[in-house]
């Protein structure tokens, strides 16, 4: 038997397959909860559950080391009603079910790490967002304040918990870098919109290096913005990512037609539109060793 165990709820996804693959390297026993097991070839064990109801697969929180709580319908859709409810649903519920799994074993887990969103702060124009910046109401803030309330509420006594707000997480074969890059490519690499909205973004390779932070270290606790030190404006991003490409100067794309291109595709222009300046306050002062602090050498590892 490994010496320590991760709960991956909701871990078939790219993040989640990312720190499974990295535990497994560990030494570590990983146990991916999803609801198509039969559909995920990553590292670990992948077991039923539908991030509602109890099941089966609570015995696997029996002497669990870490839960690590991914579940969440995609943000990636249009912004109807419905879809704005399954995606609050989606969260809130996973958390609440595995808050009464953790209640249901002698030996629970008692390290919990929540993914959250810099989406709680919004808008945010240029204000910097730390960790203590104001979240206000609306969507898709109150998505975050209903997730992360959940949290408080399912949290066992005594057991710590790490709440992480993600940034956009850049990766050479998942996620909107792929997709970015490719319209660059086309000629139609300029800045979205006005291009002043600010991007915070992490490497994939620091932020499952985080995650393994998150999970070992006893002084992480709280809200953690998982974000690199260097956000950058639409602008500032596209031209460096242009420039890593060898790609001329483009023009930018009109408000107008980003909503028209999310409509086509069935997503939600608010994505590519707003944007936060959050910065990684927590991670500075707990001293995080980032591999890749700026874009171009994020960019140049990724090798696009």
């Amino acid at each position: 038997m490994n010496r320590y165990k991760a709960i991956l709820a909701g871990g078939s996804g790219y993040l989640g397959a990312l720190l499974a693959q990295k535990l497994v390297q560990l030494g570590w026993d990983v146990v991916i909860l999803t609801r198509e097991p039969d559909r995920y070839h990553g590292n670990g064990r992948a077991i039923h559950w539908n991030g509602r109801t109890i099941g089966p697969w609570v015995a696997e929180m029996e002497h669990a080391t870490v839960l690590v709580n991914l579940t969440g319908k995609r943000v990636d859709c249009r912004p109807t009603k419905a879809n704005r409810e399954a995606i609050i649903t989606s969260r809130v519920e996973s958390v609440r079910v595995l808050g009464e799994a953790i209640r249901q074993v002698d030996h629970p887990p008692m390290t919990w790490i929540q993914c959250s969103s810099t989406a709680a702060y919004g808008d945010a124009g240029d204000r910097v967002c730390t960790e203590a910046a104001h979240v206000p109401e609306g969507y898709p803030m109150d998505v975050c304040v209903a997730w992360e309330a959940a949290l408080g509420q399912a949290l066992l006594p005594g057991m710590r918990h790490v709440i992480l707000r993600i940034s956009f997480v850049l990766g050479a074969r998942a996620g909107a870098l792929p997709i970015l890059a490719r319209l660059a490519r086309w000629g139609l690499g300029g800045p979205i919109g006005n291009g002043c909205q600010w991007i915070s973004w992490i490497h994939e390779d620091d932020m499952v290096n985080l995650f393994i932070h998150a999970i070992n270290d006893s002084d992480w606790h709280g809200v953690i913005n998982a974000t690199g030190p260097s956000p950058m404006t639409s602008r500032a991003f596209m031209k460096t990512l242009r420039k890593r490409l060898k790609r001329p100067w483009s023009p930018a794309v009109p408000k107008h037609f980003v909503y028209l291109g999310a409509w086509l595709i069935n997503s939600d222009p608010n994505i590519a539109l707003t944007g936060r300046r959050a910065v990684p306050t927590k991670l500075e002062a707990l001293k995080f060793p980032y591999e890749y602090p700026t874009l171009k050498t994020a960019l140049q590892n990724l090798n696009l």
